[in-house]
């Protein structure tokens, strides 16, 4: 499953559909065809979205300790190899947005 932008989605479905004086028979068609498939978009289940949230691990108090730089949660042991915090689920990424 993806998630989309679905007023995006409309929009360039509109554009598409825009020919301007271009059209031609086919045009009433295509239209329809750009009404149904956002009636479909607009029909379609929605889920419940967070936004991921971005940090990075901080040393704390030693050298064996790791603090979450989001939550400031400290733990007891280096937790560099760890992608998220168990506590509050950042992404250790650097706080850099990922685009993938």
């Amino acid at each position: 499953m993806g998630l989309i932008d679905s007023d995006a989605v409309r929009e360039k479905l509109h554009e598409a559909g825009g020919c301007g004086a271009e059209r031609n028979s086919w045009a009433d068609g295509w239209d329809k065809a750009i009404d149904e498939a956002i009636r479909i978009i607009e029909d379609a289940p929605t889920v419940d979205a967070v936004p991921v949230v971005h940090g990075r691990w901080i040393d704390a108090h030693g050298i064996r300790n790791s603090k979450c730089e989001n939550c400031g949660v400290e733990f007891c042991r280096v937790m560099e190899d760890c992608n998220y915090c168990p506590t509050c689920g950042a992404k250790m990424d650097g706080n850099q947005e990922c685009n993938s």
